[in-house]
């Protein structure tokens, strides 16, 4: 009885310590385990979006200077466009000075932002214009966005 209960403590310890090496290795698989800066990002558009009270509604590209991709047909609201923001930070585990200076958010200074904007225009080519021409799928259902690559990574991972 005595071997029996010892056996089931080793047992039980083995599996607690599988439970943590496979914790340990989800940044392995290109997902890193908690979005660390995203209290950071919530606090920076809580303060954008509270400057902007009554403006949150309004279409982005009529509040902010400098937008180039979300405009025309794709006027979004601010408080939407600050959401999207706020995801492309997550999806490549960033904060927001990663692509803009807070000093000048508008500026292009940053490679990076020039970079983001690119990647969302390779976005929609993907999604509008290469999957709907791939037979046997439903292109509204396909689409890729940042994560799709990314993973919370800033460079995707190689799969």
């Amino acid at each position: 009885m005595k071997k029996l209960f010892i056996v089931a403590i080793i047992l039980s310890m083995g599996m607690v310590l599988i439970s943590f090496d496979r914790s340990a290795h989800q940044g392995a698989l290109g997902r890193p385990a908690v979005d660390s800066l995203a209290d950071e990002r919530h606090k920076a558009i809580a303060i954008i979006l509270d400057s902007l009270k009554g403006k949150e509604m309004m279409p982005a590209d009529s509040v902010f200077s400098n937008l180039k991709v979300f405009k025309a047909a794709e006027r979004v609201p601010v408080k939407h466009f600050m959401a999207i923001m706020d995801y492309w930070g997550e999806a490549l585990g960033v904060n927001c000075s990663y692509c803009h200076s807070p000093a000048n958010w508008a500026s292009d200074g940053l490679k990076t932002k020039r970079i983001a904007r690119n990647m969302y225009l390779m976005r929609q080519t993907i999604n509008g214009q290469i999957l709907s021409k791939i037979n046997d799928i439903d292109p509204k259902a396909a689409q890729v966005n940042c994560g799709t690559c990314h993973h919370g990574n800033v460079i995707p991972p190689n799969n």
